[in-house]
């Protein structure tokens, strides 16, 4: 009889060897070689990334024109030339100029809704930090950690959370070539960007909580199907948010986060019923 539990832990083992050695083919594998190979070293995840974050700027830009031409008052002044830089930026020209002004772009909306807070706070009335606020953060925080991707800037590889997304751990020699101001900046720009998701973590994840959210004599309930109601992935963004917030395994978690923030856009978009209505900014750059 106690030789039955010695042959399943044997079995068990064997199974687990067998499992082991199917993996280490597969990763080696020549097509998962060649996949590597283009995804890290030839910059197909940067371009993605690219693409991601400038087209953010372009469909904030073309909707300014496009309600300037409807007749909605306002002129947006500088909305036609943060749309061709980011065309620019998206097609990885002159980069360091067009995502020079994608940056500005963002540090300019940052910095007028932070403002605006500033202002109503010393005028007496309540300080307060809202999703829209934590979200320029975290684009600024993108558009810069992607600006020092750009070579006419990089002279060595430095510690960064797209550095850890999309390649490879940095060595303890390209860590100390770095600069201690480039390296504040990078960590500025990983603080800005971790802000959202730890916003999310300590209020959103409270308000699913409790399913409603109280303003004064008005009750706000998500309808059926909204996206923002999503709980468990908020629960992981929160949770691989502080590793790489203080830059522990930024190569594992920030490609779980965006492994997690893909999963939620997918499900958020076929869930819900019906297109959200778009919110914009009072003032128009």
């Amino acid at each position: 009889m106690a030789s039955q539990p010695a042959a399943t832990a044997a079995a068990a083992a064997s199974s687990a060897a067998a499992a082991r050695g199917w993996a280490s083919s597969l990763w080696h594998s020549p097509r998962v070689v060649k996949a590597r190979t283009l995804w890290d070293e030839w910059g197909m995840a940067l371009g993605i990334v690219r693409v991601l974050v400038t087209l953010y700027f372009v469909n904030l830009s073309s909707t300014h024109l496009e309600l300037f031409v409807l007749g909605v008052p306002g002129m947006p002044w500088f909305s036609p030339f943060v749309l061709v830089a980011a065309l620019l930026a998206m097609a990885n020209k002159w980069f360091h100029i067009t995502g020079s002004v994608l940056v500005a772009k963002a540090s300019y909306d940052t910095g007028y809704i932070i403002l605006s807070r500033i202002v109503q706070w010393l005028s007496g009335g309540p300080f307060y930090v809202n999703e829209l606020m934590v979200k320029m953060m975290a684009i600024l925080g993108c558009a810069v950690l992607l600006l020092s991707r750009d070579g006419y800037f990089a002279d060595v590889k430095t510690p960064s959370a797209i550095a850890g997304l999309l390649l490879s751990q940095p060595t303890r020699a390209e860590r100390e070539a770095s600069s201690p101001r480039r390296s504040l900046l990078l960590l500025a720009s990983r603080l800005l960007m971790c802000s959202l998701f730890i916003w999310v973590g300590v209020t959103e994840l409270s308000r699913l909580a409790v399913t409603e959210v109280h303003h004064g004599d008005h009750v706000h309930r998500r309808p059926d199907g909204d996206g923002h109601a999503s709980f468990w992935p908020k629960v992981f963004q929160f949770v691989f948010a502080l590793p790489l917030l203080v830059g522990l395994g930024t190569r594992y978690v920030s490609r779980a986060l965006a492994a997690v923030l893909a999963f939620e856009a997918l499900c958020s978009v076929s869930a819900t019923p019906s297109t959200p209505a778009i919110t914009l900014p009072s003032t128009w750059l």
